[in-house]
C-alpha cells in the first residue's frame, strides 16, 4: 500500500486518512490532521546525508589530473633549474657570484609561487628560455584553476540541488 511505497523509496508522499501511532511513526512522517476528517499526509521519514570531507575539494578532479599537475610542476622545476644554469644569458656567466645563482630549492619555490598565484621578491628565472617555460607554466595553471573552479561550482550548485526531503517539516515541502 501507500506505507509500503514510502518505506521503499517508490514514493515522497502520501495523502490519506490513517491513524497515528508509534510503530508508523518510526518509519513515517505524520502531519497534524488537515480537517476533523483526520485526512493526513504522510512521508518517508529519512535523514538527508551531506558527505563532509577533510579532503572534499579534491574530489571534484580525478586522481590521474592531480598526479598530472604534480608531475608537470616537479618536471618544470627541473626543466627551469637546468635551463636557467645552462644558458649563456642566465647564471652561467664568468662574472656571475655562485650565490646569486637559481639553485634547485629557490627554483621549487619560483614554480610553486606560480601554482599558488604568490608574487615573490628576488628569486626569478634570469634566462630567457628559462623565463619563456616559465610563462608558459603559469598560462597553464592559470587554465587549470579556471577549469577547477568551474568544476568545483558546477558540484557545488549539483549537490545543493539533490538533497532529498527530510520530513513534513522541511521547507521545500511548506509553502
Amino acid at each position: 500500500g501507500m506505507v509500503g511505497d514510502l518505506v521503499e523509496g517508490r514514493a515522497d508522499v502520501a495523502l490519506m486518512g490513517m491513524t497515528v501511532s508509534k510503530v508508523r511513526s518510526e518509519a513515517i512522517d505524520f502531519t497534524p490532521a488537515i480537517t476533523p476528517s483526520k485526512l493526513v499526509i504522510l512521508m518517508h521519514a529519512s535523514q538527508a546525508e551531506v558527505q563532509n570531507s577533510l579532503f572534499g575539494y579534491l574530489r571534484h578532479l580525478n586522481l590521474e589530473l592531480w598526479l598530472t599537475l604534480l608531475f608537470l610542476s616537479i618536471s618544470m622545476i627541473f626543466i627551469i633549474w637546468k635551463l636557467d644554469r645552462t644558458s649563456p644569458y642566465g647564471h652561467f656567466r664568468a662574472n656571475t657570484e655562485e650565490e646569486d645563482r637559481l639553485s634547485l630549492p629557490a627554483t621549487f619555490t619560483y614554480i610553486w609561487s606560480s601554482v599558488f598565484k604568490l608574487t615573490l621578491d628576488g628569486v626569478a628565472a634570469r634566462s630567457p628560455s628559462a623565463r619563456t617555460v616559465y610563462a608558459i607554466f603559469s598560462f597553464a595553471t592559470l587554465v587549470f584553476i579556471a577549469t577547477y573552479t568551474a568544476n568545483l561550482i558546477a558540484s557545488l550548485v549539483q549537490e545543493k540541488e539533490s538533497f532529498p526531503i527530510t520530513g513534513i517539516y522541511d521547507a521545500k515541502v511548506r509553502n
